[in-house]
């Protein structure tokens, strides 16, 4: 009797840890599939259904079914809920403030619920390979479908000596590009690896050959113990710097003469005082006198139309992730961001991602769109979370 009772017992928790299991699986898949559309959504191709603004909403409620999904499977530390909590009371009642002065934008209120999932997801990158390597070659057909069709529209590789897919940008691209190498390291895929890196290059984006030049520099120098705890900065306080010193860098080259060099062809690399990033310092500087030309522009920002508004005649989106973000949003706004970014990528500060963080944060200096983008957010963030068990355990 005793026997059979354990046995019940024993059969009762098997079934019960298997049906848990089978909710997280289910969960991350999800999580998976919509990374998938992530990767193949485009930015040219309006009348497509993976025009990135048609499909993100879905990619957007995708997360939200795998994150309650997840939350049925997995215990939720109390702390973590009360912590995103106080954040979040902190940002409506702020919102609220500010619509007073203000317009609010609908999603000022909406995309900040998008990352909390990630507070919360884990997983170990090994039990995925497979699935992560069906993904990258699914991006890497639809990448040459893309580049083909900008061929038919006479706007692809031929015609601009830059490679495009994604979008007719080809920083845009590169910034594709470079998840599906990040992903590709992450898998440990060697072959995919060097494809995408080529790719990289083609697109000659010099964002994407400076975060490789520092992914595999920061890879090497974490290796020595105590420069690893020099350069363990959490995601937020990396980018906050970086963005310190760029304004900084901006103000500098003011009175410096620029060459003109053609955004077409291979010297764009080597040249770093040339008109594109005339251009790009002159943004930065403009955006930063409007924003602190009164304590309204300051606090709440210009506005996400600020490059279309002529009022502040700056004709150019802020060339920076986090400066466009601020120069949007204004200060409050964007630091109870931060703070919220901040703990979902405080977890995130392995040993394993060190190098992910400082390329991703060096990328975001130089393109909008990075940190506000929140498709790219959501790809950069999933790439922190998918790590390898061995290396929760930090260095010491």
């Amino acid at each position: 009797m005793l026997l059979n009772n354990l046995l019940k017992e024993n059969d009762l928790k098997l079934n019960n840890s298997l049906f848990l299991y089978n909710k997280k699986d289910v969960a991350i898949k999800i999580l998976l599939f919509l990374i998938l559309l992530a990767l193949i959504s485009n930015t040219f191709v309006e009348s497509s259904f993976l025009f990135v603004e048609n499909i993100k909403n879905i990619i957007y409620i995708l997360l939200l079914i795998s994150f309650g999904v997840y939350l049925f499977a997995e215990k939720i530390k109390k702390e973590k809920v009360v912590l995103i909590s106080i954040i979040f009371i902190l940002i409506y009642t702020v919102l609220y403030i500010e619509s007073f002065f203000t317009q609010i934008e609908l999603k000022l209120y909406i995309k900040p619920i998008l990352i909390v999932p990630f507070l919360f997801f884990t997983f170990d990158s090994d039990k995925y390979n497979k699935q992560i390597f069906t993904i990258l070659l699914i991006f890497l057909v639809f990448t040459f479908i893309y580049f083909e069709i900008q061929y038919i529209n006479k706007m692809g590789f031929c015609f601009t000596n830059r490679f495009s897919s994604n979008s007719i940008d080809p920083n845009i691209t590169g910034l594709y590009i470079l998840f599906a190498f990040y992903l590709s390291r992450k898998i440990n895929s060697k072959i995919l690896m060097s494809i995408f890196l080529i790719l990289g290059i083609l697109t000659l984006s010099r964002n994407f050959i400076l975060a490789i030049l520092c992914l595999y520099a920061l890879n090497y120098l974490k290796q020595i113990k105590s420069i690893y705890k020099l350069l363990k900065i959490n995601f937020v306080t990396l980018l906050i710097l970086l963005n310190i010193f760029l304004v900084s860098f901006s103000f500098f080259v003011k009175n410096i003469n620029f060459t003109e060099v053609s955004s077409f062809t291979y010297s764009r690399i080597t040249e770093l005082f040339d008109e594109s990033n005339y251009i790009r310092f002159k943004i930065n500087r403009d955006a930063m006198e409007k924003l602190f030309a009164s304590n309204k522009n300051f606090l709440f920002g210009l506005g996400s139309d600020y490059a279309s508004n002529e009022k502040y005649d700056i004709k150019y989106k802020v060339h920076s992730g986090l400066l466009d973000f601020l120069t949007m949003y204004g200060f409050i706004y964007t630091l109870l961001f931060l703070l919220l970014l901040y703990y979902i990528a405080k977890n995130t500060l392995t040993y394993e991602n060190l190098e992910y963080i400082y390329s991703y944060a060096v990328f975001s200096l130089f393109l909008p769109g990075t940190l506000g983008g929140w498709i790219y957010l959501i790809l950069f963030i999933f790439i922190l979370k998918l790590q390898e068990l061995k290396y929760k355990k930090e260095i010491k």
